[in-house]
């Protein structure tokens, strides 16, 4: 064995002890059995050769993880310029890997053509793993005298490893399925996601890594997807029925923890036909605006049938993990609801101004509403409300006329094709 070749000449059997002395690295244990010949050339890679069958197992490495590498079970076939993996069995804490393909040698060094199978991945852990292994091109271990397996760490790795994973976690959002694909670029790694699903939401993203930094660009979408199944996999709870659409384009950059914080992007949705049930920030509105009193007991029941919607429409930007919603409407079967403003998913924070309009224009309910007799003409009227506070809990504060913007204002006008006008909250005399 030399600095420029290495030569591996192996049949029979060895021992944990045995392993650990031969490739100097204490952390690294396990059993080794097979006829196993390897000519390996670290100057010129494609010249290497390697032929025969291995097996090995019982290995677990540390090297400071939280959660040891378990290797169970390897199975290798060499095939002259190439390694077929046959079967691995592997354990990364308490979730099952298995990975199957070639490592090839080419002229650049390694051509990796891999798939590794898990039951779940968690962003936590992956970046904690990241942490301990330090930057690319480090040699693994603890820096003293170069071992046997060290003498790879300057070849150039190539190709590409197909991850599957049932499902992958960041920070409170899941996706089920998660394929990713990764590749090794000049300066840095490449992560595209070829198949993802949050929630019922298509997602796909591709994701350059380099130096702790992340660049990500992902678009997602849905068509015809059943808004009860969605909403309950993001709140746990059955808010709306019906079937929605949605497309977004996101973009982030930074420091993996930072990516949230930092999306920029817009998105779209729409909804149609279904009710909206138990939904406490609505009743609230309808209760500041005394909506009852407007439509003379045909207000909608949200504990029991719900609200009846024929569509809901919302289109916002995203700037620094904030979504500004620049037009929202749901146009109900009795009465219509525009709303603008933000929400603040970091900080779990929302902000809007909302119109509710009862579906009757001021001529058919001018004899219930005293106040509005001096409006003439075939108009709706509209009143306003703020919604400010956490998202768990906002409060709901009456709002002058004077205090809306046109833009919201216009959001109904577009929808019901008639002037609106607006009014003040119609509030309960216990107030």
């Amino acid at each position: 064995m030399g600095r420029d070749i290495v030569d591996i000449e192996f049949q029979g059997q060895l021992a944990a002890g045995t392993v650990s002395k031969l490739i100097e690295r204490q952390d690294i244990r396990g059993w080794v059995n097979g006829d196993f010949n390897l000519h390996l050339s670290l100057q010129k890679p494609g010249q290497s050769r390697i032929l025969g069958a291995l097996q090995a197992g019982g290995f677990a490495y540390e090297n400071g993880l939280e959660r040891p590498l378990q290797v169970k079970d390897v199975s290798i076939q060499g095939e002259k310029d190439r390694l077929l993996v046959e079967s691995t069995d592997l354990a990364w804490g308490e979730t099952p890997v298995g990975v199957k393909g070639t490592i090839g040698f080419s002229r650049e060094g390694i051509d990796l053509d891999l798939v590794a199978e898990t039951g779940g991945l968690d962003w936590e852990n992956i970046s904690r793993l990241a942490d301990v292994e330090g930057l690319p091109g480090k040699a693994p271990g603890d820096g003293g005298d170069e071992g046997a397996l060290d003498l790879f760490k300057d070849l150039e790795v190539a190709g590409k490893v197909l991850v599957k994973a049932d499902h992958f976690t960041y920070r409170d959002l899941t996706w089920k399925p998660f394929h990713v694909s990764l590749e090794r670029l000049d300066e840095g790694l490449q992560a595209r996601l070829t198949r993802g699903s949050l929630c019922g939401i298509r997602t796909e993203a591709v994701a350059d890594v380099s130096s702790g930094n992340m660049r990500v660009e992902a678009e997602a979408a849905a068509s015809g997807q059943p808004l009860a199944s969605t909403l309950n996999c993001f709140l746990e709870t059955e808010l709306m029925t019906g079937e929605f659409d949605l497309t977004a384009q996101l973009a982030s950059s930074g420091k993996p923890k930072d990516l949230l914080d930092r999306l920029q992007g817009n998105i779209t949705m729409s909804a149609a036909d279904g009710r909206i049930y138990k939904f406490g920030l609505l009743a609230d509105i309808l209760a500041v605006v005394n909506i009852t009193e407007i439509l003379k007991g045909q207000a909608p029941d949200l504990a029991g049938e719900g609200f009846g919607y024929k569509t809901v429409e919302a289109k916002g930007v995203v700037e620094k993990g904030i979504i500004r919603l620049t037009e929202g409407n749901i146009k109900g079967n009795s009465m219509d609801i525009a709303f603008s403003g933000d929400l603040n998913a970091p900080e779990k924070k929302i902000d809007l101004i909302v119109l509710v309009t009862p579906l009757q224009t001021v001529d058919s309910i001018i004899e219930s509403i005293p106040i509005i007799g001096d409006i003439l003409g075939e108009n709706f009227i509209a009143v306003p409300v703020r919604v400010k506070g956490d998202l768990s809990n906002p409060a709901v504060i009456p709002m002058s006329p004077s205090a809306v913007g046109k833009g919201v204002l216009g959001i109904l006008e577009r929808t019901l094709k008639l002037p609106v006008k607006i009014v003040q909250p119609f509030l309960p005399e216990d107030e």
